[in-house]
C-alpha cells in the first residue's frame, strides 16, 4: 500500500495490499439519478440474504422523497443516519453534514473487522479529499475483501486517480455487481490449512 491523500491508504502499482493481498474495487456509475443507490441498495440486501457478512453504508432510496435529505443505512442492519443538513434558500441540491458522516465513518470502521465485504454509496467531495469512508476503504484492501462503491460520473476522475486506475468499472445491472461481489468474496477466502504431515 502507498500513502495517498491527506495520509489516506490507496492501492500500489501492482494491485496488492500490504502482505501482497490482492484488493479487489469495483464501482457503479451512472448518469440516471438514484439508479446506483438503488442498485447497490440491492445487491447488499441480496448479499446479506446470502449469508455474506458486509460492512459499509448505502443510501435509504425512500428518504428521497422526503425533501432535500441524505439518509444512510450502516451495513449489516443499521441503525439509519441522517448525514444532511438543512437546505439553504435556493439551494439546488442537497447539504452533507461533514461531522455526521465521519461519525458515521466510525461506525462502519467498527464493523469492518467481521465483514467479508465493504459496501460504499459513494466516493465524493468528502473521500476525494482523504474524509468519509477513505479510511474504511483502506483497511478493506488491506484486509484483501472486496470493496463497492458508488462513484457519480463527475468525481470518476478523481476516484480513478485515488485508486491508481486499478478499479474495475461495472454496469448498474445488479445482477452483475451481485456477481462480481460474491466472486471477490469467494476469492478473498484463505484456503484451509494443510493437514499436519505424518512421520
Amino acid at each position: 500500500m502507498q500513502t495517498g491523500l491527506h495520509g489516506t491508504i490507496r492501492p500500489g502499482q501492482d494491485g496488492r495490499g500490504r502482505g501482497g493481498v490482492m484488493m479487489r474495487i469495483g464501482y457503479v456509475t451512472s448518469d440516471t439519478p438514484g439508479l446506483v443507490d438503488r442498485v447497490l441498495a440491492e445487491v447488499a440486501d441480496r448479499a446479506m440474504a446470502a449469508g455474506l457478512a458486509l460492512a459499509g453504508a448505502i443510501a435509504e432510496p425512500a428518504a428521497a422523497s422526503q425533501g432535500c435529505r441524505i439518509v444512510l443505512r450502516v451495513l449489516p442492519a443499521g441503525p439509519v443516519r441522517d448525514v444532511s443538513l438543512g437546505p439553504d434558500a435556493g439551494a439546488t441540491a442537497c447539504r452533507l453534514d461533514a461531522g455526521a458522516l465521519e461519525g458515521l465513518a466510525l461506525e462502519v470502521l467498527a464493523g469492518l473487522p467481521d465483514a467479508q465485504a465493504l459496501i460504499a454509496n459513494k466516493f465524493g467531495k468528502q473521500e476525494a479529499a482523504g474524509r468519509g469512508l477513505v479510511g474504511a476503504m483502506g483497511m478493506a484492501c488491506e484486509r484483501g475483501i472486496p470493496v463497492l462503491l458508488g462513484v457519480a460520473p463527475e468525481w470518476r476522475p478523481a476516484f480513478l486517480a485515488f485508486v491508481e486506475d486499478q478499479a474495475e468499472a461495472l454496469s448498474a445491472d445488479p445482477d452483475l455487481v451481485f456477481g462480481w461481489l460474491a466472486t471477490g468474496v469467494a476469492a478473498s477466502v484463505p484456503p484451509p490449512p494443510a493437514p499436519p504431515a505424518r512421520g
